[in-house]
């Protein structure tokens, strides 16, 4: 009964909202460029790679270790709207510090250890309007600074650390680069004015595999396998 009253209704919107999607959307205007700011947190995953089967699993070649660190982000962003009716896209530029900083030991001197400096990416954002509330999709390119140890653990203080947070510098590979991989992830942004928005959102981020080897004897290398998960929460300024 509910259905045959409410049915002749919705037919009879159905030509003003095709009319308005066809005339470029009604409601609030997602067009034009943006800046803002955001915080929130940051999960990554760490899994090293003893190549040479020197150090992790008793000598075991290709024996993994891992570690995962919760940690806080905030940073900064800035893009650009496209509309089409009710579909909105465009780029987006994102930049923030993080506080990921973790050591793992095992076994007594089995050790990983995983920082991250700062991060960023350069995505395209697609979605849906209804009205001032805009859910999307994005993807891209993602990089982050990420300062990698894998190796014998030592201690800090040790003769046999070299300087490097207590690893062994003749067995512990080492490095500490800008990686670039790709992310992905969806989110929802709404209008607050005509100038302010909020935003809420989730990315992934994979910067693949990067191998280091021994910064002193140069002989057992280690690869370094990097995810970072990010929420985050944002307020946006139109222009």
């Amino acid at each position: 009964m509910l259905f045959r009253l409410l049915a002749p209704a919705c037919l009879l919107l159905l030509p003003s909202t095709a009319s308005a999607q066809e005339a470029g959307g009604a409601g609030y205007d997602w067009r034009g460029s943006y800046v803002g700011i955001f915080a929130g947190w940051a999960h990554n995953r760490t899994t090293a790679t003893d190549i040479s089967g020197e150090e992790y699993g008793g000598g075991s070649v290709g024996a993994t270790m891992s570690l995962s660190d919760d940690g806080f982000i905030g940073g900064v962003l800035a893009g650009y709207n496209f509309q089409h009716g009710q579909f909105v896209f465009g780029p987006e530029f994102e930049f923030a510090g993080l506080s990921n900083d973790e050591t793992r030991v095992i076994n007594g001197d089995d050790g990983l250890r995983t920082i991250y400096d700062f991060y960023g990416s350069l995505a395209g954002r697609f979605g849906y309007a209804f009205d001032r509330t805009y859910v999307y999709g994005k993807g891209g390119l993602a990089f982050a600074r990420i300062e990698s140890a894998g190796g014998e653990y030592d201690g800090v203080g040790s003769e046999d650390s070299g300087g490097f947070g207590g690893f062994d510098g003749n067995e512990t590979g080492t490095g500490d680069t800008t990686r670039f991989g790709w992310m992905i992830g969806f989110g929802a942004e709404h209008a607050l004015t005509e100038e302010w928005r909020v935003k809420a959102e989730y990315s992934y981020a994979d910067f693949g595999s990067e191998t280091y080897d021994t910064f002193i004897s140069g002989t057992q290398p280690f690869a370094f396998d990097d995810t970072l998960h990010t929420v985050k929460f944002g307020l946006i300024r139109r222009f």
